[in-house]
């Protein structure tokens, strides 16, 4: 980040309350771009940034949050727009030094395959999971402009004093975007968080992001009356209840999730009350506590619950030495789709999966067994996600296989006198590792490169740049997984 960008995204801090620890430094990355670094040693738990949410730009807190409301656009594209309404305003946006500080990242951002001009570099993706998870297509994208960004531009432009952005700059900002925006709560929902997006990603990261999610998705409180509003209508559940809503893109429980707002069933509130009731009633508070100073005492914590519920941050979750740089991640993301929606990969991504569904079907059509993978697909709709081979528990050296594979495997190499009862009282292991050895052989003759190892890709890496040195990443990386996996089979 250069000193002015920086100097840009440090006023706006200041401007809005946000802080940054002072013992990390923003600089340039050895990953490109720029990064975050450890000054001194920091310790788990450390928290290095606060951010309100009052700062966080989303389509429910931008000066046209009605316009979008009434067309419908939210998530990205109402993020986008919003983001190109605010930023037309100049200085007279409260995020204005916040977009100063974005203007380098905008100039270099990273193209995403569906989008890369240089088709030599787009067919070095064929064959590979980008292509498997439809990165490389751009149906969606065109449709999304032409049915969401065109026709509120067309209602409302004149309206805003702003013009449609093309589809090429629709495309950079879509990039952008995605890449830099987090889920704040059910309220304000997808945000830029100023700050939070500075941190590079890993599969291996150092802090999370946190925030309460589970405020009022009417009015963004933590306590309100639309909880209220909500009975009286007969509508199920409260909305406004701390302990039931989660981070969207977090499997794990929000550390700041109040379970005791509305988490209790009844029969443990039933158990409370009767332990209470079961004390000395007449008993006196002790040092002279009175009700009312309990009450006030409830008020204050009810006072910083909220006042905590309108803070984002990032906290450490590892020991950071000095010089270090901090990282944060997307999400456990394999490289298809780490390059398909931020535009870039990184070499040993231990959340790699390789798909083996298309080497299952022709397996099964060969052995002339189609009919029972269509039997078991019917079954289990979601059976041609549960076909793949990955790294185990984020080791690139251990090798975990999709749910399925055993019993699809089974299945087909059963006898047909077997598959009629139902019953197979024979041990198929070397089968199934046979069958499996075919499946990933045939898996790697997808990429139509004469043999080339995951080595001899990484040896090439030095001498390319830009959008095919992601593409040799893919390509070497998903080799290594498959390398990999025919190894612990012999």
């Amino acid at each position: 980040m250069s000193d002015e960008a920086s100097k840009s995204l440090l006023k706006f801090f200041d401007d809005n309350e946000c802080w940054i620890h002072p013992e990390v430094e923003i600089r340039t990355s050895k990953l490109g771009g720029t990064g975050v670094f450890a000054k001194k040693d920091l310790d788990a738990g450390d928290i290095v940034l606060k951010v309100p949410k009052s700062a966080c730009l989303s389509p429910r807190t931008c000066g046209i949050a009605n316009l979008l409301d009434e067309h419908d656009l939210d998530n990205i594209a109402g993020l986008l727009v919003a983001f190109l309404y605010e930023r037309s305003l100049g200085d007279q946006s409260p995020w204005h030094e916040f977009f100063e500080s974005l203007k380098p990242v905008i100039a270099d951002v990273p193209e995403i395959p569906k989008f890369w001009s240089n088709d030599e570099d787009r067919a070095l993706l064929s064959g590979t999971e980008v292509e498997e998870i439809g990165g490389l297509e751009t149906g969606e994208d065109e449709e999304v402009y032409q049915e969401l960004i065109v026709p509120f531009f067309e209602d409302n432009g004149k309206l805003i004093n702003l013009e449609c952005p093309s589809f090429d700059e629709f495309k950079k900002l879509v990039v952008v975007i995605a890449s830099r925006a987090f889920e704040v709560d059910q309220f304000r929902e997808l945000c830029l968080v100023p700050g939070a997006c500075l941190f590079n990603h890993s599969d291996d990261p150092d802090l999370h992001f946190q925030t309460d999610f589970g405020v009022c998705p009417v009015c963004g409180d933590v306590y309100c009356d639309h909880d209220v509003e909500e009975q009286e209508h007969e509508h199920s559940g409260s909305c406004c209840s701390g302990g039931d809503h989660h981070h969207a893109h977090d499997d794990e429980e929000d550390d700041w999730s109040d379970e005791s707002v509305d988490g209790d069933d009844d029969e443990e509130r039933e158990e409370e009350m009767e332990e209470v009731e079961s004390g000395d009633e007449d008993e006196e508070m002790e040092d002279g506590e009175t009700e009312e100073d309990e009450e006030e005492g409830d008020e204050h914590d009810e006072d910083e619950e909220e006042e905590d519920s309108e803070i984002c941050d990032m906290q450490l979750q590892n020991d950071i030495k000095a010089g270090k740089e901090i990282f944060n991640t997307y999400g456990d993301l394999p490289n298809s789709m780490l390059l398909a929606r931020y535009g870039f990969a990184i070499w040993n991504n231990s959340q790699e999966v390789i798909s083996l569904w298309k080497e299952a079907m022709a397996y099964a059509k060969k052995a002339g067994r189609m009919d029972r993978l269509k039997m078991l697909r019917k079954r289990d709709p979601e059976l041609s996600e549960k076909v793949f081979v990955a790294y185990s528990d984020g080791d690139v050296n251990k090798i975990e296989w999709g749910p399925c594979v055993n019993a699809m495997l089974t299945l087909l190499l059963m006898t047909d006198q077997e598959y009629k009862k139902k019953v197979c009282s024979r041990r198929l292991d070397k089968e199934i590792n046979k069958a499996k050895k075919l499946l990933l052989n045939a898996r790697l003759k997808r990429y139509e490169d004469g043999g080339m190892t995951s080595e001899e890709y990484k040896k090439v890496l030095p001498k390319v740049e830009g959008t095919k040195k992601a593409a040799i990443v893919i390509r070497g990386t998903e080799k290594k997984v498959i390398e990999t996996a025919l190894k612990t089979l012999k």
